[in-house]
């Protein structure tokens, strides 16, 4: 059976969630023919689920646009995608989505040869193949799991959105001839947390994500290239020769990797070629990222912290400006122009690798967090400036939690009153009611976001009260793991349990008097 064909277009390897929560698998035909009929794309991967989504947008964004904010709009209220158009395309383009293909298989490159072939648990970032660590999956290079073409369908294009950088890249051999490869980067949506918005369909789905774009700056997904080697990474002696992003749909279709499936006699995929193909284009603009930027390290897209959840950067996402996230503010100017309605909910997905503190080429979580945002709180200014001062206070009332239990180690280690600050720091470390404290806030937060979107006055009071009472709960749950000496109780009595979440606002407020007063003293670069 080896050498079959396997076109994607109308075989069966997307999962797409059902009405009763099951998962029915599509082809892409069907995805884009029935998508106001489907649910969302669900992988067991969040990682393939974002890289699915991308590729699903990159084939509309070449089949029918659209091209300007009244072309959305009709397309939205028309309720599907214009099946004429979409087959045309689909048509036009048939043979380049053959997984199999000996001329040119999608999304690899045809005629790859090279000295290995490695597992195609390569593929996965949470498997464990070459240098990556097993998180979550028992796969070895040694024991490679046969794979069936839908699931190696998936690991081909999650691995082109999420392949790991970092080591050295073997040399490609493409029709004989060696192609020298330069050390392996990061694939596209590597680095920065991938944002996209959820609506009631798939429909709906891929059109709030569908930010309009003219069509000759959408780019060209990879199945248009008439060489498949065109955009990839040149060498030049040892200077690296990379091609930015031509657009969204260049984008969400990029080969990071130079890439060929080997299919076995049964039909299954068991091993791959694999080196360095294109890299990541750091200097343009994904509109399913949003950006911040420092001295230090100029412009780079807001990433996961393994340690904190979603939600409470969403304020970040949620800028405003050249650093926003496009798909966030294309969905504001949508609500705020009536298009779409102001209390609708909108589930806003978060998915990213976080890597080790310090060692940027290990990676140690992927997560896939969903936030639901009313419409209203993107258009709103005022919403969104009342939920920065919420999370302001949250974070302030952490802090002071957390000083607060070193302050009660301080106290309860011997000798009392001078302990080992090492010691303070271990035992509070285990203590740490921070955890606790964010996980209760986190069931808060969905009612802050709902009483925003209404624009209800006590929005911001009820959400200070909240913090306060669920800080002295995981306080004093956090010295209860003390136990009931008498060193204890007496550690404990030292530090007060009351918190004050409009504190923080207060703290804000004296450092913008102090830096005014400091500002007004200071005459031609000197203090007066």
């Amino acid at each position: 059976m080896s050498g079959s064909s396997y076109n994607l277009l109308t075989e069966d390897w997307i999962p797409t969630m059902r009405a009763d929560g099951g998962v029915q698998l599509v082809g892409v035909r069907r995805a884009l023919y029935q998508a106001h009929e489907l649910g969302d794309i669900r992988c067991m991967s969040p990682l393939s689920t974002a890289a699915l989504t991308r590729i699903l947008l990159a084939v509309l964004y070449r089949a029918c646009g659209p091209q300007t904010m009244d072309e959305w709009e009709e397309m939205l209220l028309a309720g599907r995608f214009p099946e004429e158009r979409v087959t045309r395309y689909l048509d036009d383009w048939h043979e380049r989505f053959d997984l199999f293909s000996p001329t040119r298989p999608f999304m690899q490159t045809p005629g790859l040869s090279m000295g290995h072939a490695g597992s195609l648990a390569q593929l996965a970032a949470e498997t464990a193949a070459g240098n990556t660590p097993t998180l979550f999956d028992h796969t070895t290079d040694a024991l490679p799991r046969p794979a069936l073409p839908a699931e190696a369908a998936r690991l081909l294009v999650t691995a082109q959105a999420f392949a790991l950088g970092f080591g050295k890249a073997g040399n490609a051999i493409v029709d004989g001839t060696t192609i020298q490869r330069p050390y392996f980067a990061d694939a596209i949506c590597l680095r920065g947390v991938t944002l996209w918005l959820s609506g009631a369909s798939l429909f709906e789905t891929l059109m709030l994500n569908l930010v309009p774009f003219p069509r000759d700056a959408t780019g060209r997904p990879e199945w248009e290239r008439p060489d498949p080697l065109e955009s990839c990474d040149r060498l030049t002696g040892k200077e690296r020769i990379s091609r930015l992003a031509e657009g969204p749909a260049d984008r969400y279709a990029w080969t990071s990797r130079l890439l060929l499936l080997i299919q076995e006699d049964d039909g299954t995929v068991q091993r791959a070629y694999f080196t360095q193909g294109r890299e990541a284009d750091k200097v343009g603009r994904d509109p399913m990222k949003a950006y911040t930027a420092s001295k230090e390290e100029g412009v780079y897209a807001i990433g996961l912290n393994a340690s904190k959840a979603a939600w409470r950067d969403l304020t970040a996402y949620l800028e405003t400006g050249n650093l926003g996230c496009q798909i966030l503010q294309h969905a504001a100017s949508q609500t705020d122009a009536g298009v779409l309605e102001r209390g609708a909910a909108m589930a806003l997905n978060v998915v990213g690798l976080a890597t080790d503190p310090g060692k940027a080429g290990k990676f140690v979580m992927w997560r896939h967090d969903r936030v639901s945002v009313p419409a209203a709180i993107l258009a709103d200014r005022d919403a969104k400036e009342a939920l920065a001062t919420a999370l302001r206070d949250a974070e302030f009332v952490a802090f002071e939690l957390g000083g607060r239990m070193r302050s009660v180690a301080w106290w309860f280690l011997p000798p009392e009153g001078n302990p080992d600050m090492n010691d303070v720091a271990s035992l509070a470390a285990a203590l740490d009611p921070r955890t606790a404290f964010w996980a209760r806030v986190e069931q808060h937060f969905a009612h802050l976001l709902t009483d925003l979107g209404r624009a209800e006055a006590e929005a911001l009071p009820v959400w200070r009260k909240r913090l306060e009472g669920e800080a002295r709960r995981a306080f004093a749950a956090a010295c209860d793991r003390l136990g009931d000496s008498s060193r204890a109780i007496r550690a404990v009595a030292h530090v007060s349990a009351l918190f004050s979440a409009d504190a923080a606002e207060a703290s804000l407020k004296r450092k913008q008097a102090t830096r005014k007063s400091r500002d007004a003293k200071t005459k031609g670069g000197k203090i007066a």
